[in-house]
């Protein structure tokens, strides 16, 4: 900070980083539709038969690279 001056007390915008786990607005479209169309499912079981039907993780493997 001292090598800024004055300039280093100004206020600026926080920064904030994508996270590692954050869900893509495909997956969230994806993950609504099937709660929307199965309302007598937990969150839990939804969950699991996301994984299993869609495997969300290989997707953002691929998207990584």
């Amino acid at each position: 900070m001292k090598s800024m001056g004055i300039n280093g007390l100004e206020d600026n915008k926080p920064y904030r980083a994508k996270t590692w786990n954050q869900l893509l607005p495909d997956e969230i479209d994806k993950i609504l539709e099937y709660a929307t169309f199965n309302p007598e499912l937990s969150s839990r079981e939804i969950s699991c038969k996301i994984t299993d039907l869609y495997a969300f993780e290989k997707i953002l493997a691929r998207q990584q690279k």
